[in-house]
């Protein structure tokens, strides 16, 4: 389908004088020609299926003027590139800047187009609470909530971030399904404020050290100051939540990693479809580079949650280590030094 499509492209783009490929007269002539000449660069460049650049051209050659020619060869190189959404975003303004005057075969061709494009996009609509938080979606902007209109992506996995002055970034991951419409609302926390200048934070009082009382030989009392220990501060329980911390951390580190091994042998099975032996075409760099990201991602992650997981629970069964500092206690009287406690 994609080199018929290309094929169609070419074919259209090489007919002298064709409607098709000449852009409409511009106000003037010198961005007529400007127009002219990325808009025969972009041709050139899709026809060597360096899609990204052809992408540039023909992105630069709509700003100066749009023509119906532009728009579809546009729509294809994002297409070719797996840019599903941008592709039906760019069809879609052909529809409707230009439907009345496409003729065959481009007018059903951009229709077909736009069918199969909507089965591969979904719509994201996003609310923030406050409103007025600047939206990025995979690292790139997508506006300022709120949204008159959602967002189509492409389907599958996305980041989604809100930030707002005052307030915390808020990130989180989101999966949209082939024609949904995904409404994702997020809760934004504030941010404490630092305290004025001058202010005075109140220390808490010193802790009062344990005292035993000590006799002289003549039976005279005094006092001896004894130091807590590490036990008596609680060290082994602390010692024990953090080995249940590091078992939730290892297993959801587990599960990021199958994830990531998951999707790592979805593209490998796509690529081993589209790649002749050892030989890839060059639009398949994305998915080889996808593919090399994930695998490591997914060898990191289980390799991190196996050692957290060992970890933990090592800590949580290790409950009792004896100490020489647990429970002593010391008394001395007028002719004698008594030492008694439990290990």
């Amino acid at each position: 389908m994609r080199a018929f499509l290309l094929l169609l492209t070419l074919f259209l783009c090489g007919l002298p004088h064709s409607a098709h490929c000449e852009p409409e007269a511009p106000p003037n002539a010198e961005t007529k020609s400007q127009a002219q000449r990325f808009f025969a660069a972009g041709v050139s460049l899709q026809k060597t299926e360096d899609f990204e650049g052809a992408i540039a051209a023909y992105e630069t050659s709509l700003q100066l003027f749009p023509t119906k020619s532009a728009l579809f060869n546009l729509a294809n190189c994002q297409r070719a590139v797996h840019r599903y959404a941008d592709a039906w975003n760019s069809l879609q303004r052909l529809q409707s800047e230009f439907g009345a005057e496409l003729a065959e075969p481009m007018a059903s061709t951009s229709l077909a187009q736009l069918e199969e494009l909507a089965n591969l996009t979904g719509l994201l609509s996003i609310e923030t609470r406050p409103s007025g938080a600047t939206i990025r979606v995979d690292g790139k902007p997508a506006g300022t909530t709120p949204w008159t209109n959602p967002l189509r992506v492409t389907i599958g996995q996305h980041v989604v971030q809100a930030t707002l002055d005052g307030y915390a970034l808020k990130e989180t991951p989101v999966r949209v399904s082939p024609r949904q419409t995904l409404v994702l609302a997020l809760e934004l926390e504030a941010v404490p404020q630092a305290s004025p200048a001058g202010a005075v934070t109140p220390t808490p009082a010193p802790e009062e050290p344990q005292k035993v009382n000590i006799g002289s030989e003549r039976g005279t009392p005094s006092s001896h100051v004894v130091p807590k220990t590490e036990t008596d501060a609680g060290l082994g329980p602390a010692w024990r939540t953090a080995g249940w911390v590091g078992m939730a951390a290892g297993v959801v580190g587990i599960a990021v990693g199958a994830r990531a091994g998951l999707l790592a042998i979805e593209v490998d099975e796509r690529l081993q479809r589209v790649c002749e032996g050892s030989h890839c075409a060059r639009r398949s760099g994305p998915d080889i580079e996808r593919l090399e990201r994930l695998t490591t991602s997914a060898n990191v992650f289980v390799g991190a949650g196996v050692l957290l997981v060992a970890a933990g629970t090592s800590l949580v069964l290790w409950e009792s280590i004896p100490t020489a500092s647990e429970h002593i206690d010391v008394s001395f009287g007028p002719s004698s030094v008594q030492v008694g406690g439990s290990f």
